[in-house]
């Protein structure tokens, strides 16, 4: 099986469209928790050789969202992700 790759070049993804999901644990494993954060900005950059493409993404850490809310402003507060001081994630 061959994967066909995009031709190089710069990919934007549109933040609109796009989000980040997860599921995790709580509760010493017990409880299960889903939950989002939105995508400010996104590249996927296809280069020849293929080793050498990079993806850029930033999420907006304040976004952090599980339906809860004393939970999501727990995990928003400097005990967790700190958003004031850190309003960004950054993954390259």
């Amino acid at each position: 099986m061959s994967v066909q790759l995009p031709p190089a070049g710069i990919c934007q993804v549109d933040p609109t469209r796009s989000s980040i999901t997860f599921t995790t644990r709580h509760l010493f494993g017990l409880g299960r928790v889903n939950g989002t954060f939105a995508l400010e900005s996104a590249s996927i950059s296809v280069a020849e050789p293929v080793a050498e493409s990079a993806v850029h993404a930033v999420v907006a850490a304040g976004s952090f969202h599980t339906g809860a809310a004393r939970r999501d402003d727990h995990v928003r507060s400097p005990a967790f992700l700190d958003t004031d001081r850190h309003p960004a994630i950054r993954f390259e």
